[in-house]
């Protein structure tokens, strides 16, 4: 049964998938990322190489003292507190589940939801901010060698 659902997710191009670089900018300039407010491509790539490398089947643990206190999804690294639903996330705060979407549904090849809830987040007020992969590493540096 296992190797039967591996194979249905190759065929239906629904399963995990680490995407190349190149690849991966092509399909978000189609889906309309490069200048999305005000950010361009290469600081899209940038946020993924350093959030999941670029690895759709990411799932990053939050946790202080020995505690799971969210998780982050996918290729983007979509957090439970505030944008999914994982069921496990105690979220108190007055935007919950912001992209409509369960965390799972950001664990697979098709990332076009995933590009819809990123711009989502890049609409709140931290802007790209949101990402400590892309403040750590991306936020006011030469990015263009993102884009070679």
């Amino acid at each position: 049964m296992k190797t039967f659902l591996i194979l249905s997710a190759l065929l239906t191009g629904t399963g995990p998938y680490v995407y190349q670089k190149c690849e991966l900018a092509e399909l978000l300039h189609k889906n309309g990322l490069d200048g999305y407010r005000g950010y361009n491509l290469a600081n899209w790539v940038c946020l993924v190489q350093h959030e999941s490398n670029y690895d759709t089947r990411v799932v990053g643990r939050n946790r202080r003292g020995g505690k799971t206190l969210s998780s982050d999804y996918g290729i983007f690294q979509i957090n439970s507190i505030r944008w999914c639903e994982d069921g496990r996330t105690q979220n108190t705060r007055k935007l919950k589940n912001g992209c409509k979407k369960r965390c799972r549904d950001f664990l697979n090849s098709d990332i076009i939801n995933d590009i819809l809830c990123a711009k989502r987040v890049v609409r709140d007020s931290q802007g790209m901010g949101a990402w400590y992969g892309w403040k750590d590493n991306c936020r006011n540096r030469d990015l263009s060698h993102f884009l070679d």
